[in-house]
């Protein structure tokens, strides 16, 4: 599979089944992302490409890509465990936690693809695992920012 490989339109109801298809076969599936709920790790536009999860286990920091309750799939990253779900939650500061059942994956991003130029999430792995701690103090402050200017603004429409 190569980035020339070209790139199929497939409906997000459909793109479950297809995917448990090509990683039942051991395979790898290139898709587009769109959203900006990973930002800035993962931009809309991006290629992710997801490969079954194999042997090896779901590790904090992974990307992976699942079936939501409303029945499409999402691409996001693992914050933490406990029984019997993942925490999961995309990158953006204002992305919400969620609890995903083990069942539900379907595959781990293995790759981004942008510009022409493919990065291994092996290599970025410290990196979002960095992003994972940091990520609620950066929340906390954006909070005091956008208080703080709530309060300046109001305090001056007042007079």
């Amino acid at each position: 599979m190569s980035p020339d490989d070209p790139l199929l339109t497939i409906p997000q109801a459909e793109l479950a089944r297809v995917l448990e298809e090509v990683g039942g076969m051991g395979g790898s599936l290139r898709f587009q992302a769109h959203g900006r709920s990973m930002w800035p790790f993962v931009r809309s536009g991006d290629t992710l490409v997801v490969q079954p999860l194999g042997a090896r286990s779901v590790a904090m920091g992974d990307i992976l890509l699942y079936r939501t309750p409303a029945g499409g799939v999402a691409a996001h990253r693992v914050t933490g465990f406990q029984v019997g779900a993942l925490r999961i939650r995309g990158d953006r500061l204002s992305a919400p936690l969620e609890l995903v059942a083990p069942d539900d994956v379907l595959g781990r991003v293995a790759a981004i693809e942008r510009r022409g130029r493919r990065r291994l999430l092996t290599c970025l792995r410290a990196v979002a695992v960095s992003w994972i701690v940091v990520r609620p103090g950066l929340r906390a402050c954006r909070n005091l920012v956008v208080g703080a200017l709530g309060a300046v603004s109001s305090r001056g429409h007042a007079g």
